[in-house]
C-alpha cells in the first residue's frame, strides 16, 4: 500500500488542498496527518473537515489540543498563543469534537507507529526532536522494545529527516538521492515528513512523504501552493502580528527563521 505522510498542516488550506491533489496523483491509498491540523493559519475548519473526508488517520499535535482546551499553551510563543485564542473561537463544535477525540500517539500497523512529537521519555506531543541525541533518544526506545515497532513517523519540527539508528546514535539519511529503501529487519528508523503548511527548513514549499508498505520504501515530495492566498486571509483574520514590519511578520508567520524552541 502507499501511504501518504502528512504533518503540521497548521489550518493552511491552499498548502492542505496542494498536498492531497498531489497524493492522489501518486496514487497514494491512504492518508496519515502526525498532528497540528489547527494553529497560524485562517482555515482550522476546512482542513479539519478535509482530511476527514480524505479518510485520513490523525493524531493530535499540541497546537490541537490546545486549540480544544486540553493543553495550556502558555509556554507558546507569541504568534501561536495568538491564533490559539483566535482557533478557539472560531472552530465549530463538531471540529472542536474531532480533534478532542484524537490521541498523540497511534499505530500505523504492528511494526510502525505514529507519535507527533517523541517518544522519550513516553510518546508525547511537546519534545523536539531537533537534534541528533534528542533523535538516538526516541530512537533508543524503539531498539529496546520499550516501543514495540521498527519505523515510527513523527512531526512537530517542521522539518524533514530520516534517521537510522546506529549504535548508542543514529545517522541521518540523505533526502536528495531519490527514494530511499529501509531494511527494517536489521535497523531501526525515524522518519519525519515536515510540514504542510508552514515550513522551517528554508523551502517554502509543502513538504510530504509517501511510504509504500511493501515495498519498504519512502520518498519525499514538495509541493508548490498559493502562499499568497493563505497569507491575505491569515492578516484579515489579524493572525499576521507585526513585531516589527510587515515583511518581519510574514516571515515569522511562515516560520523562516524560527527557533526550533518554538511551539
Amino acid at each position: 500500500m502507499r501511504i501518504g505522510i502528512i504533518s503540521d498542516v497548521h489550518a493552511n488550506l491552499e498548502a492542505t488542498t496542494a498536498v492531497l491533489r498531489e497524493l492522489e496523483r501518486a496514487a497514494v491509498e491512504r492518508v496519515v496527518c502526525l498532528g497540528d491540523v489547527v494553529g497560524y493559519h485562517a482555515n482550522p475548519n476546512e482542513c479539519v473537515e478535509l482530511l476527514s473526508a480524505a479518510g485520513a488517520l490523525t493524531i493530535a499535535g499540541n497546537h490541537d489540543r490546545a486549540a480544544v482546551g486540553t493543553l495550556d499553551p502558555r509556554d507558546f510563543g507569541m504568534a501561536a498563543r495568538h491564533a490559539i485564542g483566535w482557533t478557539r473561537d472560531t472552530l465549530s463544535v463538531e471540529h472542536a469534537r474531532r480533534l478532542r477525540e484524537l490521541d498523540v500517539f497511534g499505530w500505523l500497523d504492528p511494526s510502525t507507529c505514529l507519535v507527533h512529537a517523541a517518544l522519550h521519555p513516553e510518546p508525547n506531543d511537546r519534545e523536539h526532536l531537533n537534534t541528533l541525541p534528542r533523535v538516538a533518544a526516541s530512537c533508543a526506545r524503539l531498539v529496546s522494545g520499550a516501543v514495540p515497532a521498527r519505523l515510527c513517523f513523527f512531526g512537530h519540527t517542521h522539518h524533514p529527516g530520516i534517521y537510522r539508528a546506529e549504535g548508542k546514535g543514529v545517522r541521518e539519511l540523505p533526502l536528495d538521492q531519490g527514494p530511499v529503501q529501509l531494511d527494517l529487519e536489521r535497523h531501526v528508523y525515524m522518519v519525519n515528513p515536515g510540514s504542510v503548511g508552514q515550513s522551517r527548513d528554508g523551502d517554502r514549499r509543502a513538504s510530504c512523504a509517501i511510504f509504500d508498505d511493501r515495498e519498504k520504501r519512502l520518498e519525499f515530495r514538495r509541493v508548490e501552493y498559493d502562499v499568497e492566498s493563505c497569507l491575505r486571509k491569515a492578516a484579515a483574520a489579524g493572525l499576521l502580528l507585526k513585531p516589527r514590519s510587515r515583511l518581519g511578520a510574514v516571515l515569522e508567520h511562515l516560520g523562516w527563521g524560527q527557533k526550533h524552541s518554538w511551539q
